[in-house]
């Protein structure tokens, strides 16, 4: 039997196009400070709706 080398699979291309580098870039930096924004949003939303309702109560 001949030994055969197993055959290599082709490596991604090291050269990203620069939509898929924006959008690594984008979710790395900016994603985490806008779901803090989105929380902020949510929890000043909640408590006035807490004081809302409470106030009329």
């Amino acid at each position: 039997m001949t030994s055969a080398t197993p055959t290599s699979t082709p490596e991604k291309s090291s050269a990203l196009s620069s939509s898929d580098t924006y959008w690594d870039s984008y979710q790395q930096r900016t994603l985490p400070k806008e779901f803090l924004a989105l929380c902020a949003i949510g929890a000043t939303l909640s408590v006035g709706f807490l004081a809302a309702v409470s106030a009329f109560l």
